[in-house]
């Protein structure tokens, strides 16, 4: 949703796919993991470098308890 506001639907798609190169620009938020996209990864330049934010929440599924799995 918070990509799609600015990005397009294509750059979306091809930025977003599960790499690890993809996704190097990230910090852990007191609520989540924030997200940077580089320039042109999901949407135009004059859109700067997108931001999302993911919650903790939605990715309690995909978390062990301690850390491991």
């Amino acid at each position: 949703d918070q990509i799609q506001k600015v990005g397009n639907p294509k750059w979306i798609e091809s930025g977003t796919t599960p790499v690890a190169e993809k996704f190097t620009g990230w910090v852990f938020a007191s609520d989540g993991i924030e997200i940077t996209f580089g320039q042109y990864q999901v949407a135009a330049y004059a859109e700067g470098m997108p931001r999302i934010l993911v919650l903790n929440h939605a990715m309690r599924d995909l978390l062990a308890e301690g850390g491991q799995r």
